[in-house]
């Protein structure tokens, strides 16, 4: 009876181990469902609403070092992900987390995404790859290498000439080529097309002020041509504060439907900022999570902020791990 009882543990154990390893496939394999987020920058009448994939609710985990952080300035370039220069490593392209509003990993338009620091090598320039409403479909973005879809010929998984792009990266606001912008921690690079020319520039996270628990810790970058003070206003009842040109702190508010950020002419609630930034992260995780905020101000701001490219608020924890969290575009 004893050999019987153990066998049948056995099979139970059994079962339940396939059932897990099930359900994790289902979830690597989200990304090869057809996205719906606007990696081409098409117009659009009003921004997508939270969560509109419908994709699992993450809970946020936190480390204590800052990664990498990609950002998509641009006016015009559409989503992208990044090979190391010449595309033919069988490592996969980074990011490897999923957009807010879509099944596909990459950067989206007017969006920022924390990646772990990557060894680039002494490379000055890397391969950017466009992922739009042609080539999200690839079937080699979900789980392919570097050398699978950052070719130049057309057919099979390759990109091709059109949507695989060599691009400089630069100290902010110069033509200076510098090195290990990519496994540096602490690193912003900032995709920018203004002036003519695409390329990464460089900046840098700044250090936060020390809040008291129940603060939220800013490191604001404007990323727009607009010029102004960002300010904090706790309530629509109370006078507005302005905050430092880079780096302030202030209290969490107990409404994020009230509590809003101004730069420029542009306004925006908390909870506006989170849905536009992490609508499948739950709003008190995502404004909770410790170490800081990078705030980004984005867009372009003479259009009206329901465009594409309208001006916009972009948060991101500067400790958060996304690309652990959120559904990965594929196995490793």
């Amino acid at each position: 009876m004893r050999i019987f009882a153990m066998y049948g543990l056995v099979a139970v154990v059994v079962a339940v181990m396939a059932s897990c390893a099930a359900a994790e496939g289902a979830l690597a394999n989200d990304s090869a469902d057809a996205a719906t987020g606007t990696t081409d920058g098409s117009p659009e009448t009003k921004r997508p609403a939270p969560n509109a994939d419908a994709a699992p609710v993450i809970q946020i985990p936190t480390v204590v070092q800052p990664g990498v952080v990609l950002v998509n300035a641009t006016s015009a370039f559409p989503a992208f992900r990044v090979c190391q220069l010449g595309g033919t490593t069988l490592t996969r392209p980074v990011p490897t987390a999923i957009m807010p509003r879509s099944s596909v990993a990459g950067v989206d338009v007017l969006q920022a995404v924390r990646i772990e620091p990557v060894d680039f090598g002494k490379d000055t320039s890397v391969t950017l790859l466009a992922i739009d409403e042609v080539s999200k479909s690839n079937s080699g973005l979900a789980n392919g290498s570097c050398r699978a879809v950052a070719c130049l010929q057309t057919g099979s998984t390759c990109l091709g000439a059109d949507r695989v792009k060599t691009v400089p990266i630069v100290l902010r606001g110069t033509t200076t080529p510098t090195t290990g912008a990519f496994q540096t921690p602490g690193n912003i690079l900032v995709l920018r097309d203004d002036g003519g020319t695409l390329r990464f520039e460089v900046e840098k996270v700044n250090n936060r002020p020390s809040g008291s628990d129940g603060d939220l810790e800013v490191d604001f970058h404007n990323l727009s041509t607009a010029t102004g003070a960002l300010r904090y206003q706790a309530d629509a009842n109370g006078p507005p504060s302005d905050l430092g040109a880079t780096t302030s702190s202030f209290r969490l508010p107990a409404d994020y439907a009230k509590a809003s950020l101004s730069f420029a002419k542009h306004d925006e609630t908390l909870e506006q900022i989170h849905d536009y930034s992490a609508p499948r992260v739950p709003i008190d995780t995502f404004y909770r999570v410790p170490g800081g905020f990078l705030v980004f101000f984005l867009g372009n701001p003479e259009l009206d902020a329901s465009a594409a490219r309208g001006p916009r608020f972009v948060a991101l924890p500067i400790n958060a791990l996304p690309e652990s969290t959120a559904a990965d575009a594929g196995a490793d």
